[in-house]
């Protein structure tokens, strides 16, 4: 571990590992056990940041890579552009409380017929980002639970 160059790297020693003595020249040779025990705490912050940033991206990597099969998946199920998320989360929370609902573009494509599709649009443009309750009866009760 002490002759690993990237360390003294890390921690701005020159390339043989020892910092510079009080004459400005390097020692030669690798890290000691000594000079690890010295910089452990500045090894550590660093590695922590380097965890950190690598986690973040990992995070970054696997949402995109959800919303990419998200969107992949609905377009292979019917040809539909996918909800929001906001969307899905507003249908979500009105079904766990039992109130039928369904994303705009789902409800457009399941109850108007396609010829009709770019007139409704046309007077109803929120259906494409918007959530409609199906169960007319429901629709105080939704109001209540969002």
């Amino acid at each position: 571990l002490a002759a690993e160059e990237r360390l003294a790297e890390l921690l701005g020693l020159p390339s043989g590992g020892h910092p510079a003595g009080d004459d400005g020249t390097a020692h030669g040779g690798p890290l000691t056990a000594t000079d690890l025990d010295r910089s452990a705490d500045e090894l550590r912050s660093l590695l922590d940041g380097a965890v950190a940033s690598a986690e973040r991206q990992l995070f970054e990597l696997r949402t995109a890579a959800a919303d990419d099969s998200r969107i992949l998946g609905a377009l292979g199920d019917g040809g539909l552009l996918p909800p929001g998320p906001d969307v899905l989360a507003t249908v979500e929370h009105l079904g766990e409380h039992g109130i039928p609902a369904l994303p705009g573009w789902r409800y457009l494509a399941q109850a108007v017929d396609p010829a009709d599709h770019a007139r409704v649009l046309a007077a109803r443009p929120e259906l494409v980002d918007g959530v409609v309750i199906t169960d007319p009866v429901s629709y105080g009760r939704a109001r209540e639970v969002l």
